[in-house]
């Protein structure tokens, strides 16, 4: 049955900041609101926030189509099918569930171990709730993190290793500072990077094995350093470790350790200045996890990386220590049998991966560790739908 969700409002004018010390999170009343940039301004608009309909919450995935949220799998939406009141933008699902309405607002729900933005106490929201932000364009994270980003703030909750706090697993969220205007960041385990309206990006915190784009010899960038790139970037997509760019061109850069690409000899291959994925043409989305899959324009889907949990699409799972040899990776992109007219790509805490086909349709490949999908526990799958048209 569909479920109605009434919308709340938060009134207030200008932009307030709530305190967010090690000891407490902020109040339900918590606001962050930014003042337009001034009139006589213009900005050259290149990148946009990005607007994601395909989430995976654990190993199965959620569509958003509308303003309607529906999983495939066993996931903790009564009858697998949500409806959200307001104009909803963008999907995701990692520490709970957030839907990003138009005006800057969004609906957030789930079950963790983390408080979900409101007060310290609130461990489960079994109703979805307005966040306690405002003029959010994008939000990121991974199953123990989550951050949400307006223009100048990111304001993460969870056990987040970027946040300079300790002990981390004190309920948040708290700031994560990052002084460069962004429409789009995303997190990795223990670096943050930002999109500018102009295509420029700018990445801060762990660089030791090069997160951030920069020399091996600096270990940590203290502040937003910006990534060289030959175009401006329209997208942005992190691993724990890996970050990769879609350019103007819709050329595909990566840089950093993913922790998965090895050389023959098997030595990890590092790559701290961004690297051009050449044979993949032109890329409409990227998703880095385990593995790093790309979908194409013409819809097809690429990976590479470790062949664990069969994230390659071809139902192997080599553990650990065969990881340790040379064919455990594909160290150049692996095409999904089967997906010819993908328009996203995600990955799973679960070990699988998931494609949106162009009819709505999920197909999905790779081993269920979380137990929520249809078919053979304990064995890696190869791509077969999940989730039908609708």
């Amino acid at each position: 049955m569909k479920r109605v969700v009434s919308a709340m409002v938060l009134l207030g004018c200008g932009r307030t900041v709530s305190p967010t010390t090690a000891d407490a999170g902020p109040s339900d009343s918590a606001v962050v609101r930014d003042a337009p940039p001034p009139a006589d301004a213009p900005r050259p608009i290149v990148a946009t926030p990005p607007r994601s309909r395909l989430g995976m919450a654990g190993s199965a995935p959620c569509v958003l189509r509308g303003n309607t949220v529906r999983c495939g799998g066993r996931v903790s939406i009564p009858g697998n099918e949500i409806t959200l009141e307001g104009s909803i933008t963008s999907l995701y699902c990692g520490v709970g569930y957030v839907a990003l309405r138009d005006d800057g607002r969004f609906w957030i729900w789930g079950n963790t171990e983390q408080a979900l933005g409101f007060s310290s106490a609130t461990t489960q929201v079994n109703e979805p709730r307005l966040g306690n932000f405002e003029n959010i364009l994008s939000f990121d994270g991974n199953p123990i993190q989550l951050c949400v980003s307006s223009a100048r703030q990111t304001m993460c909750w969870g056990y987040a290793p970027i946040i300079p706090r300790i002990p981390r697993t004190l309920p948040g969220p708290v700031e994560v500072p990052f002084s460069v205007e962004t429409v789009h960041r995303v997190i990795g385990w223990q670096h943050l990077c930002g999109l500018t309206a102009e295509g420029r990006v700018y990445c801060r915190g762990n660089n030791s094995i090069g997160q951030c784009a920069q020399p091996l010899s600096v270990e940590t960038v203290t502040v937003p350093t910006e990534v060289s790139l030959p175009l401006p970037a329209v997208r942005l997509s992190v691993g724990a470790f890996r970050t990769c760019a879609i350019l103007q061109d819709r050329s595909l850069y990566c840089w950093s350790s993913s922790s998965n690409e090895r050389r023959a000899d098997g030595t990890l291959i590092e790559d701290t200045a961004p690297r051009l994925w050449q044979s993949l043409g032109e890329v409409v989305d990227v998703s880095s996890g385990i593995v790093t899959c790309a979908v194409k324009r013409d819809g097809t889907v690429w990976c590479w990386g470790a062949r664990r949990y069969g994230h390659l699409g071809d139902a192997v799972n080599i553990e650990p220590p065969d990881l340790d040899l040379p064919n455990a990776y594909a160290l150049e992109p692996v095409q999904i049998e089967g997906i010819t007219d993908a328009i996203e790509v995600a990955h799973g805490g679960g070990g699988v991966s998931c494609a949106l086909r162009r009819d709505n349709a999920v197909w999905c490949w790779g081993r269920d560790l979380n137990y929520q999908l249809p078919w053979p526990q304990g064995q890696p799958q190869r791509p077969r739908e999940v989730l039908a048209p609708w």
